[in-house]
């Protein structure tokens, strides 16, 4: 998480050229954003004073979170002011942001899918090529997370119904070439699933 939230201080540092203000608006205004309480303030009137001391300790703490990631990005010297309140991106910034890039597009999706049961037989084949070794292991732990049982290294089965985003995972990683999903329902019908 930490990666990617490098990445998008990077992004809007070198495509805004913007003070520390302006920064924060962008960095708040991403929807991916951990500080979205920072961006929807609000004064509003409280019940209690205890209520509005921990509201605003709060916005102190999100608002220094963000005042400690740029001292971060200048110490490390991926950033740079260029005028009085000005920030740029530094070429070392760059050379990270583009490294960072890399780093989460080779990045394997977490390994666990909520399931549900189901009453078929799911069996699971794949032949995974050995250049893609480390997503075949991913697929593997994956599939014991899911709750499918290994009956060869390559072939598992068990009684769930493949998750819509594992699915989508399988896809993205560009591994549906490589595997069979079949389900079982009545004795001696097997019907291809993908």
């Amino acid at each position: 998480m930490r990666g990617e939230r490098l990445l998008k201080a990077l992004d809007i540092i070198e495509t805004l050229t913007c003070n520390t203000a302006g920064f924060m608006e962008a960095f708040l205004s991403s929807s991916k954003s951990k500080y979205l309480p920072l961006l929807r303030f609000r004064p509003r009137i409280y019940n209690s004073m205890s209520e509005g001391i921990r509201k605003d300790v709060k916005e102190k703490q999100e608002r220094q979170r963000i005042y400690d990631l740029i001292s971060r990005l200048q110490e490390d010297g991926l950033i740079e002011k260029s005028k009085p309140g000005r920030w740029l991106i530094t070429a070392r910034g760059r050379l990270k942001k583009d490294k960072l890039k890399s780093e989460l597009a080779n990045r394997l999706p977490d390994q666990s899918y909520k399931t549900k049961p189901s009453k078929e037989i799911i069996i699971f084949s794949f032949d995974i090529p050995e250049k893609l070794r480390n997503r075949r292991n991913w697929l593997r732990s994956t599939l014991k997370n899911i709750g499918l049982s290994m009956l060869q290294k390559s072939v598992w089965l068990g009684k769930v119904i493949m998750p819509k985003d594992f699915m989508e995972d399988l896809k993205k990683l560009q591994l549906l070439n490589y595997i069979e999903i079949f389900t079982v329902g009545k004795a001696g019908t097997i019907k291809q699933v993908v």
